[in-house]
């Protein structure tokens, strides 16, 4: 039998995002402080695992700080507009 992916199956994973929109803002705030830090520590740490396999010290670092940064950028952007964005029927 081929798996199948319909919205019943994804209803835990939609009900997760609906209950992360509506914590009061400073906890969205505080895991958005948390997944920014996530991406550059790991970018970081990939890229000094990379640079001891390879040796090329500070190359694989420094872009894996850039990609760690791009990424929270990112995410944090997407993040913030959830936060910034008025839910329907409550106050502004």
């Amino acid at each position: 039998m081929p798996l199948q992916i319909g919205r019943d199956s994804l209803a835990p994973v939609l009900t997760g995002v609906a209950a992360i929109r509506n914590l009061p803002p400073a906890f969205q705030l505080v895991g958005i402080g948390w997944y920014f830090a996530t991406c550059i520590v790991l970018g970081t740490l990939g890229g000094l695992w990379l640079d001891g396999q390879v040796d090329t010290k500070p190359l694989f670092t420094l872009l894996g700080i850039l990609l760690g940064m791009t990424v929270a950028g990112w995410g944090a952007y997407r993040m913030l507009k959830n936060v910034m964005t008025p839910t329907r029927g409550g106050s502004q």
